[in-house]
């Protein structure tokens, strides 16, 4: 399973990330951070990926 990995100098911090997969995402100090990389089970994490406006958002 790939690993979802935030790029913090890339990042913007506009939350969508967090809405579609609010198991594995949260703001942090106006970033994205990955809490839970083992949750992308619970929702589409690939869809994270395709919706990151800056593309900060790999999965490894």
């Amino acid at each position: 399973m790939a690993t979802p990995v935030v790029n913090l100098e890339l990042c913007i911090g506009c939350g969508l990330c967090t809405e579609l997969c609010p198991n594995v995402y949260e703001l942090r100090d106006d970033k994205a951070w990955v809490k839970d990389p083992k949750a992308c089970d619970s929702c589409d994490c690939k869809q994270t990926v395709d919706s990151c406006p800056v593309q900060a958002i790999t999965l490894e």
